[in-house]
């Protein structure tokens, strides 16, 4: 199979057909219903003209099933011949090894004359079934599909009018992870008129594949140097991060050369995109050649959003928080973006850990760490947790500042991870300290609610100025099946006189599993004049025995006092 021909290889397994979708010049694509007649009268057709040649390749086989049918495991064949006689369909295929077996099932069609099954047309049509040849053999075409794994389809190029040959480096991606496209090598392809384009991408040889496969098994050589693919989209010719919602998948193939067909519509721009899986060396070439009837423009696919910025961070063991139902999810790795002018943002989370899976959000935060996420916080995210990467595009944030939260679905899972943000115009991007950098921790002693009691509270008091804000986490379980409602306040003495200084959620109770906590608050001595300063706690539709979980983050050393019960 040279490369002066375009190559299509197809898998051929029972019950998974090849559809030849077009009139001249067909691509062999999954099917999920085998249509071997069509397959025949197309290729057959072609073969005739002297436009296709063809090759059969088998997968794995024991050495009982290679005794039996006289096939070689994961071996390619040669195909000499195509011929129909009336219903007979058969293929001369030539094994290229010189003292190769050959097929045995030839001998039971020779027993079976007598029954007419290898009729006297078919015996003259075929005088090249002498085995004087040696290595070739006669088979029938529904043999050929029932134990042969491959097909390979090579066209001549003679067939176009115009071809386009693009050669280009790949340098493999530092994060191998096959679902992110970041450094895939892509091609906008663009047409003025309605037109069929065939894309061929070729691997060149790399004197580093020989050392790889020259301690190998034949069989296991070709699968050591790695897969190629083609996929095709519909993103008016833009890069793609994913290799979702391709309008065009095709296999990977260990074969230097895999191919695909593209339908054109008049004017309208498509990207085409390289794609590998386990390619071993660290920097490929390659060529892309376009062939059509028509001209093409085609050139490096663009970014969409040229501003981009990269940051790259990492989950650690304090702040590997898990998803939004974890109560440790504030925790997670958290970044403020600056938006100067409405813009799309695109944002491209990515991990060299496999068995991670990741998210990424984008929420109203006014840049600030946030402690919860609800659906009207939320301006964007990349759906489910996905392993490897996430992705999240938003066609139009406004002017502002926004936070970017990057998760992880169990919480304590660790690694580096790469975040990726594209824009129209130029963002500032900074990563948020965490809850507690830099901060004091008093963790106070847990809350247990008596029945019929709703609010505790206890004294704070602060030697000089201090920043603070206050936690309230419910304890999951302690001893009811869930978590209380709540509500954390800082008040300003008590009774008709007490001033609330700030309240968690606007006043409303929530069960959140990360707790609920007041704003950061700048608090004194003579800030706790008159009636002193309060830390409050309240619940809402609990059970005896729900607990609570306090603790004060502040800038400087505080004190508070024992938990007591008062009406406010």
């Amino acid at each position: 199979m040279g490369t002066n021909w375009l190559d299509t290889r197809a898998s051929i397994p029972p019950k998974v057909s090849i559809t030849l979708e077009y009139a001249y010049i067909t691509n062999c694509q999954y099917s999920d219903d085998l249509n071997p007649a069509k397959l025949w009268d197309r290729v057959l057709q072609s073969f005739d003209y002297g436009d296709v040649m063809i090759t059969l390749g088998t997968g794995k086989l024991s050495c009982k099933e290679e005794r039996e049918l006289g096939l070689a495991g994961a071996h390619d064949y040669a195909v000499l011949d195509m011929k129909e006689t009336g219903s007979q369909r058969q293929l001369l295929i030539k094994n290229p090894w010189c003292d190769g077996m050959v097929w045995k099932g030839f001998r039971g069609q020779v027993e079976e004359e007598q029954e007419h099954t290898w009729t006297k047309d078919l015996s003259v049509a075929l005088p090249e079934r002498s085995p004087t040849a040696p290595g070739t053999f006669w088979m029938d075409y529904e043999d050929v599909v029932q134990h042969f794994e491959s097909l390979y389809l090579n066209w001549n190029p003679g067939l176009f009018l115009y071809r386009q040959d693009h050669h280009f480096s790949w340098t493999m991606a530092p994060i191998k992870n096959p679902d992110s496209f970041i450094y895939n090598p892509q091609y906008t392809v663009k047409c003025d008129v309605e037109t069929s384009v065939w894309i061929l991408l070729s691997r060149h040889f790399a004197t580093g594949e020989h050392d790889i496969v020259k301690e190998k098994p034949l069989p296991d050589a070709s699968i050591a140097l790695g897969f190629i693919s083609l996929y095709i989209f519909d993103v008016d010719g833009y890069r793609v991060y994913l290799g979702d919602d391709a309008l065009h998948r095709g296999a990977f193939v260990d074969s230097p050369q895999t191919l695909a067909r593209l339908d054109t519509a008049p004017g309208k721009a498509y990207t085409i995109a390289a794609a590998q899986h386990d390619l071993p060396l660290p920097k490929y070439s390659f060529t892309l050649s376009l062939f059509s009837r028509s001209p093409l423009i085609a050139s490096p696919a663009p970014d969409s959003l040229p501003h981009l910025s990269t940051l790259a961070a990492s989950w650690t063991r304090s702040s590997a928080g898990g998803n939004a139902q974890s109560p440790t999810y504030p925790t997670n790795p958290q970044f403020s973006i600056r938006v100067p002018s409405p813009t799309p943002l695109t944002l491209f989370l990515e991990t060299p850990v496999k068995d991670i899976a990741v998210h990424v959000s984008l929420v109203w935060g006014a840049g600030n760490r946030v402690s919860a996420v609800t659906t009207r916080d939320l301006l964007g995210g990349s759906g489910e947790y996905r392993r490897g990467c996430a992705l999240v595009s938003i066609p139009h944030v406004a002017e502002g500042k926004y936070t970017i939260i990057c998760s992880t679905f169990e919480a304590g899972q660790t690694g580096a991870f790469t975040l990726r943000v594209s824009a129209a115009v130029s963002c500032s991007i900074a990563a948020i300290p965490s809850e507690d950098a830099g901060r004091l921790s008093v963790r106070l002693p847990r809350i247990v609610f008596r029945e019929g009691v709703e609010r505790m509270l206890a004294p704070l008091t602060a030697a000089r100025m201090t920043r603070l804000k206050v936690v309230a986490r419910g304890v999951q379980g302690w001893t009811g099946a869930r978590r209380p409602l709540l509500r954390v306040a800082l008040e300003r003495g008590q009774g008709p006189n007490k001033l609330v200084l700030d309240v968690s959620d606007r006043g409303e109770f929530n069960d959140v599993p990360m707790g609920v906590r007041t704003v950061d608050l700048d608090v004194s001595p003579a800030s706790a004049v008159p009636g002193g300063l309060w830390i409050v706690v309240e619940r809402l539709g609990g059970g005896v025995g729900d607990a609570v979980d306090v603790e004060v983050l502040s800038d400087g050393p505080v004190q508070v006092g024992l938990w007591g019960t008062g009406d406010g």
